[in-house]
């Protein structure tokens, strides 16, 4: 067996036809304002790639998509282009929790730092966000609320209806990060409310260094940059339009495999979540069980006793890629998120796994990946003292 590949949140391989669909635009000359024949199919392919992402988000006006460079990008634009978009002579009141991923938490701390007051949501030991707590919160000045959908590291799914109906009920803006979410779940824009949304393409074999945001035409944002008229002088510059033609065709296929693509890795991650329970009886799962309330392709554990960098550092030797927590985070940071939020021992934060599954693996790779991490648990367990 080949070497296995468990971590598809840090990136996903890029679909064949994303890629020869990029090709043909590297080596292309003009740009999308140009007015000669590279120019309007330079447009075309622009218009075109926000049509497909359209459909993937179901929003009925492609001119409601942007695109930027990634995720945390997106969230900037998001949190500062609402704040600044504030029309009042004084700092608001933004809402959020201390579990989202840092491309929220820090323009949101340094709102706090620059006199925006902050309400920080708590969350339950599964990560669930209570509505009810975000209707507490809310003041008569509230300017944001930024939320994510599907949480990075505990998997859990939010009740996002019902937190944007309490937005809507209100008028407050709704952004929530869909990072780890679009590609995986089922969205309808128009349906959910939410003023905005974003994705990161890479998640769901796409290319990396593209980002998309959705943004309800009513809802308030000022650009962070200026210096061009690009994507409605909200995120001027030249358009990276290999990599938005990229994400376009990955949401296509994202569109039409959606719920194969749900029903195979929901499949692995439950056969995954059953094996380790019978052979690692000291696990310790983060997040909710697999079913509907956690994202499908995601699972999340500790095995005190066990430290984290030291079991991805022996799978990988026998051929299995994992992860001890984000990618975009370096190991000094890991040990103050989530887990050590929600009051968790530090034993049990240093012992985390994390894997993550793609449409490609199969039931053969999990149960040899099951295989080995029953020996590096327990080699590791021999080498402690």
């Amino acid at each position: 067996m080949g070497y296995i590949y468990f971590d598809h949140q840090s990136g996903t391989p890029v679909l064949p036809e994303v890629r020869e669909a990029m090709l043909s635009f590297l080596s292309s000359p003009g740009g999308t304002a140009s007015l000669h024949r590279y120019g309007v199919r330079a447009r075309q392919a622009l218009e075109q790639a926000r049509e497909q992402v359209a459909r993937l988000l179901h929003a009925k006006d492609p001119g409601e998509i942007l695109f930027c460079s990634g995720g945390t990008e997106a969230a900037n634009l998001v949190i500062q282009g609402v704040t600044r978009a504030w029309k009042k002579n004084r700092p608001g009141h933004v809402i959020s929790s201390r579990v989202e991923h840092p491309s929220l938490l820090r323009p949101i701390q340094w709102l706090e730092a620059n006199g925006w007051r902050i309400s920080w949501l708590d969350v339950d030991r599964q990560g669930f966000i209570h509505p009810s707590r975000l209707e507490e919160a809310l003041q008569e000045d509230t300017a944001l609320v930024a939320l994510h959908w599907g949480h990075y590291e505990l998997g859990t799914i939010q009740k996002v209806r019902e937190l944007a109906q309490v937005c809507q009920r209100v008028g407050v803006p709704l952004f929530l990060d869909g990072s780890h979410a679009v590609g995986w779940l089922p969205i309808d824009v128009e349906t959910l409310g939410v003023s905005f949304l974003s994705a990161t393409p890479y998640r769901f074999y796409g290319p990396k260094g593209v980002g998309i945001l959705y943004r309800r035409r009513d809802a308030p944002l000022a650009p962070l940059l200026y210096g061009g008229i690009q994507e409605k002088g909200l995120r001027p510059g030249t358009e990276n339009l290999p990599g938005i033609v990229g994400a376009g065709v990955a949401c296509q296929r994202a569109s039409e495999e959606l719920s194969l693509r749900m029903d195979h890795v929901a499949k692995l991650q439950a056969l995954l979540w059953s094996r380790l329970n019978e052979i690692i009886p000291t696990i310790l799962w983060h997040g909710p069980p697999p079913g509907p309330d956690r994202i499908p392709y995601q699972l999340h554990w500790s095995v005190p006793g066990a430290e984290g960098e030291a079991q991805a550092l022996l799978c990988d030797l026998r051929g299995v890629a994992v992860a001890t927590g984000p990618a975009c985070l370096i190991s000094s940071e890991r040990k103050n998120q989530t887990l050590a939020i929600l009051g968790l021992p530090s034993e049990v934060v240093r012992s985390n796994l994390m894997v993550t599954l793609g449409k490609d693996n199969t039931e053969e790779e999990v149960e040899y990946f099951v295989r080995i991490y029953q020996g590096v648990i327990q080699k590791i367990q021999e080498m402690s003292p």
